[in-house]
């Protein structure tokens, strides 16, 4: 995903996107730039700092 959006490659992070984002993204899809944008809103590195993991694979708040 993180690749995808550095290249502003829309097709490609809709593989990774969940059935909400994948709305929201849609309707970029065709746009160069906005696509361009976007890909100069994502950092170039990042580091993951910690994680939760949650039980049963539910999100916290997602009726556990």
């Amino acid at each position: 995903m993180h690749r995808a959006a550095l290249e502003g490659d829309l097709d490609e992070m809709l593989n990774y996107a969940t059935a909400k984002r994948k709305a929201e993204v849609s309707a970029l899809a065709g746009s160069p730039t906005q696509a361009r944008l976007l890909s100069a809103m994502v950092p170039k590195t990042y580091r993951i700092t910690g994680k939760t993991v949650a039980p049963r694979g539910r999100s916290p708040g997602k009726g556990l």
